[in-house]
């Protein structure tokens, strides 16, 4: 099974990739979840696109196997659990995607999926999600592999999400760190098997994450 996890409605329409047709003839589910709750009622949520929800819902597509990607925009909920109060009720896309929503398909039993042969795969906001939910999760084993397309590997210096980091958690960038891929590969135990592919398309456009990455690999460790 295939966990798609991204930026927004618009990004991970997974027909604009063409890969519908590989999927059912290698007889992979892939699955598309939310990218942020909706509709909490929480003062702002609506107001950004790089916060909260980023833009009102609209009915789902019936596209592929499980799609709830229901915003036409952004729903900034950024894969993590929200500590700030204000937020922290709602906003803990961390714990959806790697408890609640593989509870749910378990439970479909008219589904034949298999979750033990599961990986993950992201764009952008979703390739952070992507890549620091596999590290989070990799003593576990939780996912078998991770994919990601120009992900945001730094996000505590990442200008689209430095706003939502300082807005979910209590501890701000600092607190942010836990859920940051270029700190938490170093948490990974030494002789861990990584299962990685990202394309980080160009240096100019992300020459923030490519740097940092750089440097930590500089250190002597391996980095993705």
């Amino acid at each position: 099974m295939e966990l798609g996890v991204s930026h927004g409605v618009n990004a991970c329409r997974p027909w604009k990739g063409g890969f519908l047709g590989h999927a059912t003839e290698h007889q992979i589910a892939l699955v598309f979840p939310d990218t942020s709750p909706r509709g909490t009622g929480i003062a702002g949520e609506d107001d950004s696109w790089d916060l909260g929800t980023g833009a009102p819902p609209h009915p789902p597509t019936a596209h592929t196997l499980y799609f709830t990607n229901l915003g036409t925009h952004t729903g900034a909920g950024f894969y993590l659990d929200a500590t700030n109060p204000t937020w922290s009720k709602h906003y803990n896309m961390y714990t959806y995607i790697t408890s609640e929503l593989p509870s749910l398909l378990r439970s479909l039993k008219v589904l034949p999926l298999d979750l033990s042969r599961q990986s993950i795969f992201g764009h952008s906001m979703g390739g952070h999600g992507a890549v620091s939910l596999y590290l989070r999760t990799i003593v576990a084993g939780a996912y078998k592999s991770v994919s990601a397309f120009a992900p945001a590997l730094n996000p505590t210096n990442a200008p689209m999400a430095v706003k939502a980091f300082n807005e979910y958690l209590q501890g701000g960038l600092k607190e942010g760190e836990k859920w940051d891929s270029t700190c938490l590969i170093w948490e990974v135990p030494e002789g861990t098997r990584l299962n990685v592919l990202i394309d980080v398309v160009s240096a100019v456009c992300l020459r923030g994450v490519v740097i940092e990455v750089d440097a930590r690999a500089g250190r002597g460790r391996p980095v993705l």
